[in-house]
């Protein structure tokens, strides 16, 4: 008993976290999920990086329970050194999940790459539609690492992300549509009845991008819409038509 802390009111909580005996951090952990006490955040944050994987798991639960007060400060970690730190505050953000969407896009401008990265990832794995547009921006502007995980991400969100990246084919720099279109193709049976849509676009760039992903896509469906369009007033609309016909050969025959 002498290692249990000797203090009075909420306060024992904190003390608690930070005892040497495993018993009174366990039952301190236990208090703070009950009651979602806010000040408990730091010292739970330090827990995340217990040699005790019960006990990481334990303040991974209390750090979900208080939720959106414990954002900011599991952001922060983060930025830490400490693999084992950073994957646990993952965890707990796509734990608390919409709560901590806003806070997150808000931390796509971190300086830290590695940063940046992660955060691009738990926004997949949260599947908030508000996520979209900074992911599209992340997707366009940002260099391969992230770029790739923002990819990763809108195709984890799925249909949502559709209409958003059909807007970007309409974009004049070549890397950004290219990019898109290549979400698009990933995404595969969300996209297909959009893109068939986009076959009507008054955007031209639009009407080829969109015949091309239906020829990489492979579905069945495209095969009439494409036909319709091989009669299209622009000749690089009807020349794309073409080819993805020709792509989708085989699974007609």
């Amino acid at each position: 008993m002498e290692d249990a802390p000797r203090i009075h009111g909420e306060e024992w909580i904190v003390a608690g976290l930070r005892a040497r005996t495993r018993w009174v951090r366990w039952l301190a952990v236990w208090v703070v999920r009950q009651l979602r006490y806010v000040k408990a955040v730091p010292a739970l944050i330090v827990l995340l990086d217990n040699d005790d994987n019960g006990l990481q798991m334990a303040a991974v639960g209390a750090l979900t329970s208080i939720g959106k007060p414990a954002v900011l400060p599991l952001i922060d970690a983060l930025r830490h050194d400490n693999k084992r730190l950073w994957l646990r505050a993952a965890v707990v953000l796509v734990n608390i999940g919409e709560e901590a969407v806003q806070p997150l896009i808000d931390a796509l401008h971190d300086k830290r790459e590695r940063v940046r990265m992660l955060v691009t990832g738990l926004l997949g794995w949260i599947g908030d539609p508000r996520a979209i547009p900074a992911l599209i921006q992340a997707m366009t502007l940002e260099h391969d690492h992230v770029r790739t995980l923002a990819v990763m991400s809108l195709v984890k969100i799925g249909e949502p992300s559709v209409q958003p990246l059909i807007a970007t084919l309409r974009r004049e720099d070549e890397d950004v549509w290219m990019v898109a279109a290549n979400t698009l193709k990933l995404m595969g049976e969300p996209s297909i009845a959009p893109l068939i849509a986009a076959l009507d676009d008054d955007h031209e760039q639009v009407r080829i991008l969109a015949a091309t992903i239906l020829g990489w896509i492979g579905d069945l469906r495209a095969v009439e819409p494409l036909k319709l369009i091989l009669s299209d007033r622009a000749a690089e609309v009807r020349e794309a038509a073409h080819e993805a016909l020709i792509r989708l050969q085989p699974v007609l025959a």
